[in-house]
């Protein structure tokens, strides 16, 4: 896979350093690519070019002496560049959440050892390079939204 990117972005710390805040804006072009093949497991297909698109935002900061916490969101979108056997022109890459929000909190019990949480959720994205999910007689266009909960 080759390919060419472009990013921008900043990060903002407050004074006090507990405070850190950062956004960014990029864009991916990736040639020779490939996907999972929708109607056999295990297959692997070219997908040809692809580019993804998006923005990014985020926050991280110690509101308390031994809480910290961190979270963010982004908004992104995948297309395939070129036809292929797989995928038509602007078809959407698959498995590329269109928004992810996060939220993790940490908590310090003593200097080395601490407990803490998240929370990770997705929505908008397609299973599959042709845009449909078949199982059985029912299609499904979209993934519904997707969370995952962590305890460390």
């Amino acid at each position: 896979m080759t390919g060419a990117w472009w990013t921008s972005g900043f990060r903002r710390t407050s004074a006090r350093r507990d405070l850190s805040l950062t956004a960014a804006l990029y864009r991916l072009d990736r040639t020779n690519t490939s996907a999972p093949e929708p109607r056999l497991a295990g297959v692997v297909i070219q997908s040809g070019a692809q580019r993804t698109a998006g923005w990014e935002v985020g926050a991280s900061g110690s509101p308390l002496a031994r809480w910290q916490i961190a979270g963010g969101y982004v908004n992104q979108v995948a297309h395939i560049m070129a036809h292929t056997n797989a995928a038509a022109a602007g078809a959407r890459v698959p498995l590329v959440p269109r928004h992810t929000l996060s939220l993790w909190k940490r908590y310090m019990i003593v200097s080395r050892v601490g407990a803490g949480i998240g929370i990770v959720e997705q929505a908008g994205m397609f299973a599959a390079i042709d845009n449909t999910v078949t199982a059985g007689l029912q299609a499904c266009r979209w993934r519904p939204v997707r969370g995952r909960h962590e305890r460390a």
